[in-house]
């Protein structure tokens, strides 16, 4: 809840900085509460409005299990590592 705003605006910045798919990777992240959902679904939503992708990487671990009982495991595209999700920005062919 504290750091939500902060991670608000770093995404905001990155999202404007940058072009194409955006991948946020949340391995390293040991607690995601309803203020942080609420920063991932507007991250997709912002990305939307420009049809890019937003691509997450999330093990299975607490933080997925949160995103699944919040009904938005759906929404996003859930990799389980980074050469996943690597694999899965490559072009078909």
């Amino acid at each position: 809840m504290h750091t939500a705003p902060r991670l608000s605006e770093a995404l905001d910045a990155a999202i404007r900085e940058t072009r194409g798919a955006f991948v946020v990777d949340l391995c390293a992240v040991d607690f995601l509460d309803s203020s942080g959902v609420s920063v991932v679904v507007r991250a997709r939503a912002l990305l939307g409005r420009e049809d890019r992708a937003l691509v997450v990487i999330c093990p299975p671990c607490p933080v997925r299990r949160i995103c699944e009982v919040a009904g938005i495991a759906d929404l996003l595209a859930l990799f389980e590592s980074r050469a996943r999700a690597a694999a899965s920005l490559q072009p078909a062919g």
